[in-house]
């Protein structure tokens, strides 16, 4: 637990000029949510929501799947915490198979995504490029401004 007041940040490990700092305070909504670095497929097993982060100014989301039922996956670019506060999705899937087969470019660190209902197993791809947009018949794009959020009031987060 922190105290309020000013802290400094040293990186120990190799030079890196970005780096992603995510706090969460540790009463806020859905605290047990899982949060995830880049590296492929994920499966995550009956939770609704799953956070990710990078070190990168975005990257792609693809092949989202699972018990799905009939609700809409949701992808909000922003942390869990921020969910249900006035906050809207960047992507609100119309159904299984468009968010199977949409590939999302997240224009920032972080993305959380809403499965919609915690039953069963579901699974993203996550993946650094993020570069080049990919569309087809029954898909869905984000077009957003890098810094978007989703969320009214000051902006916390800036990727510049």
């Amino acid at each position: 637990t922190f105290q309020p007041g000013k802290y400094a940040l040293k990186n120990f490990g190799p030079y890196a000029t970005q780096f992603t700092f995510y706090v969460v305070q540790k009463d806020a909504p859905n605290i047990d949510t899982p949060v995830y670095t880049l590296g492929g497929k994920v499966g995550v097993p009956h939770q609704r929501y799953v956070t990710f982060l990078t070190d990168m100014p975005g990257f792609r989301i693809k092949d989202i799947s699972g018990d799905l039922s009939n609700d809409a996956v949701r992808v909000y670019t922003t942390g869990v915490q921020a969910i249900g506060s006035g906050c809207n999705p960047v992507y609100t899937s119309r159904s299984a198979d468009n968010a199977a087969r949409s590939t999302l470019n997240i224009l920032s660190p972080i993305a959380t995504i809403n499965f919609g209902s915690s039953k069963g197993l579901h699974y993203a791809t996550f993946v650094g490029d993020y570069s080049t947009i990919y569309t087809d018949v029954g898909t869905s794009s984000i077009y957003v401004s890098p810094g978007y959020v989703g969320c009214g009031g000051s902006q916390l987060y800036s990727n510049y």
